[in-house]
C-alpha cells in the first residue's frame, strides 16, 4: 500500500484532529518583456501624376555638352504591413518568507 492510501485510510479507531498552520510569504519572479516586429511584403503605389520642373542648376542645353537637367517629382503612397508582437521570458522565482502563525495572514483578506 502507498504512503497516501496508508495516510488516508478511513480509521475508525479514534478521533482526529485537524489543524492549520499559514506561512506568509512574499514570492517574487523576474519577467522580461521583448518587442518583436516583421514587415511583410511592402507595396509602392503612385499618388496623381509626376510633375517636372527645371533644375535650380544653370546649365545650358546644348548639343555640343550632351547635359540636361531636370526634376521630377513624384507622390507615392508607401503600404507597409507591420505585425507587432511581444515574447516574455521568466528567469527564476524566489521567495522571501515571513511569520508563520495558527493565525491566518494579517493583510490577505479572505
Amino acid at each position: 500500500m502507498d504512503c497516501y492510501k496508508k495516510c488516508n485510510a478511513e480509521d475508525n479507531s479514534g478521533e482526529s484532529c485537524v489543524t492549520y498552520t499559514y506561512q506568509s510569504a512574499s514570492v517574487s519572479v523576474p519577467v522580461v518583456v521583448k518587442p518583436k516586429a516583421t514587415t511583410g511584403d511592402i507595396n509602392t503605389f503612385c499618388c496623381g501624376e509626376p510633375k517636372v520642373s527645371p533644375s535650380p542648376y544653370k546649365i545650358t542645353c546644348c548639343s555640343k555638352s550632351g547635359i540636361c537637367s531636370f526634376i521630377l517629382t513624384q507622390n507615392i503612397c508607401v503600404e507597409i504591413p507591420l505585425e507587432i508582437s511581444a515574447e516574455a521570458f521568466t528567469g527564476c522565482p524566489y521567495i522571501k518568507c515571513g511569520d508563520v502563525s495558527d493565525e491566518f495572514c494579517e493583510d490577505c483578506g479572505r
